[in-house]
């Protein structure tokens, strides 16, 4: 008889268990996005978070709470209820970024979360004011070693991935440039196409109007392969073996939420990744799709963790 008692919670709870995994989610999702409305990060969060609503016939509330490099709505996400109610659709800044930056910061990134969904890429594509007489990296390189202290280029401000693009060229293979932060990438590029900064690296959406028009001159690409939206312009990676850069933005709930909620959230952004129209939109702004699980997506947290936290250590940007 003891042996019956013993065995019927159990039967109970793994009961239990089934049943909220079925019923997932509970009522109203609320997904923080640490950009302001309208910006890349936001515009993948309400694609994916509108399909999930439609998938799961509830309600999707995206929250945009921006601001300290996205690392107010990762702070507010770590204190949420374990539910997975709240979700996190995140990426670099405030993940493998801001922790090194930011000794305030009131959360630890691999302590604090669970890895979702690794869901996009974003690449970068670097680019030159026309009138620098270079056409790939190799010859930037050439050009800079000829021209010493002559070359700058701008970024959106300090500890930004176009920055620390920027200086892993600089640490890795050497490059002299000088470094002009600004306030956003549209200030940059205004003064690319004016030649006032020589080089820039920054997101395929705001290249691509200006060297359309001609008045930038794209010569690189930061991901492993090539463009479709620039398919004649190599990679880093081609003249420098091994070389990537760009952002990424995932999915993350606070450590603790059930694993079934994982599992299924997981499979569900994955299905919502595969449908034809959210990958067209997607490749349309210049992103890659990728809708890496859990575990791909926590590996690439820590090598991007460590690279970073290196970089950012030799560079002084501690505050």
């Amino acid at each position: 008889m003891k042996r019956i008692l013993t065995f019927i919670p159990a039967l109970a709870m793994m009961a239990a268990a089934h049943a909220q995994g079925t019923n997932y989610p509970d009522g109203i999702v609320k997904a923080l996005v640490g950009y302001p409305a309208g910006q890349t990060t936001d515009m993948i969060a309400r694609t994916i978070s509108e399909r999930l609503a439609d998938k799961w016939k509830s309600t999707v509330i995206v929250e945009n709470i921006p601001g300290a490099g996205s690392t107010l709505a990762a702070s507010a996400a770590a204190r949420a209820k374990k539910d997975g109610q709240t979700i996190l659709f995140t990426a670099n800044a405030a993940m493998v970024i801001g922790p090194h930056i930011y000794e305030s910061l009131t959360y630890k990134p691999l302590e604090d979360f669970e890895f979702v969904n690794l869901s996009i890429w974003v690449p970068y594509v670097c680019a030159v004011t026309p009138s620098l007489p270079v056409t790939d990296m190799k010859s930037l390189e050439q050009y800079i070693k000829k021209n010493p202290d002559k070359v700058s280029y701008g970024s959106p401000g300090v500890g930004t991935i176009s920055h620390l693009t920027m200086e892993m060229l600089k640490a890795d293979h050497h490059f002299n440039l000088l470094h002009v932060p600004y306030k956003g990438s549209a200030a940059v590029l205004t003064d690319l196409a004016a030649g006032n900064v020589q080089f820039a690296c920054e997101p395929p959406s705001v290249i691509a109007p200006l060297a359309k028009a001609g008045r930038i001159k794209p010569i690189a690409v930061t991901s492993e392969k090539r463009l479709a939206q620039f398919p004649d312009i190599p990679t880093i990676a081609e003249t420098y073996p091994g070389f990537t850069s760009g952002a990424w933005v995932g999915v993350a709930v606070p450590k603790g939420v059930p694993g079934f909620v994982i599992t299924k959230l997981d499979a569900d952004i994955s299905d919502v990744m595969k449908e034809p129209a959210v990958i067209k939109r997607f490749e349309d702004a210049g992103l890659v799709v990728v809708s890496d699980g859990p575990e791909k997506f926590t590996k690439l947290v820590i090598f991007d963790d460590n690279r970073f936290s290196k970089l950012i250590k030799n560079l002084n940007l501690k505050q």
